[in-house]
């Protein structure tokens, strides 16, 4: 039970294993929405929507890291900026 503890802690203590999460979830929503939306399941796949989908992902974690550096860098920085 312990060593699944220190899994766990390990799973939420790292810098990308949220946002990961939050891709699939969000890959898999948008996937089933579309697929309602159509009126098919599987939708329908092309390199355009690839790539805006990956330049989303690109853009959303950029953002993300970015963010958290800057709020790392105030909250421990003794003042400093």
């Amino acid at each position: 039970m312990a060593h699944m503890r220190g899994w766990a802690d390990s799973l939420r203590s790292n810098f990308f294993f949220l946002p990961a999460v939050a891709v699939v979830v969000a890959f898999v929503a948008g996937r089933t929405s579309v697929g309602i939306d159509a009126g098919d399941w599987v939708g329908e796949s092309t390199v355009g929507s690839a790539r805006a989908v990956l330049s989303t992902v690109a853009a959303a974690t950029i953002t993300f890291a970015s963010i958290n550096s800057t709020a790392a860098g105030c909250a421990g920085g003794g003042g400093r900026i």
